[in-house]
């Protein structure tokens, strides 16, 4: 926050956007490609088509629903925090230890989450291919290529 203070707002976000382009820039230009794709004809599917298949697909409308209510969840308690900092403790520049503090659990719920997903999805290998009813959980078919 020390460049907050004395630069602003604005321009720390444009010195800490150009800085984050330069190394976005560096990383891009630095990597080269070891894959061969093969390229394959794609079928044209047309707008209208895509869009009924779009629009009749309930599961767009969860994903859609599920990502809207993470963004408004997260958008409150950041603006909760700002405001706890700023009216209650009187003390704006303690947003970013209460952050990172925050961070912590979030973290460590991914973590608990990627492994209780490989437990729970584990498949069994025969012959190199996978099977759907080698899933941990019966019903479920999402193990399945």
């Amino acid at each position: 926050l020390p460049f907050v203070t004395a630069l602003g707002w604005g321009k720390t976000a444009v010195i800490l956007g150009v800085l984050a382009g330069i190394l976005i820039l560096i990383e891009f230009l630095g990597t080269k490609e070891r894959v061969a794709v093969e390229t394959k004809e794609e079928e044209k599917i047309p707008l209208k088509a895509a869009l009924k298949g779009v629009l009749t697909n309930r599961y767009f409308f969860i994903s859609l629903i599920i990502g809207t209510l993470t963004l408004v969840m997260n958008a409150n308690s950041i603006q909760s925090l700002v405001y706890y900092c700023n009216w209650v403790l009187k003390n704006p520049p303690f947003i970013g230890v209460l952050m990172g503090v925050g961070t912590i659990p979030s973290i460590s719920g991914h973590v608990y989450c990627a492994g209780a997903g490989k437990t729970l999805f584990k498949t069994r290998r025969r012959s190199g291919k996978r099977r759907p009813d080698d899933c941990r959980i019966p019903d479920l078919r999402i193990c399945g290529d």
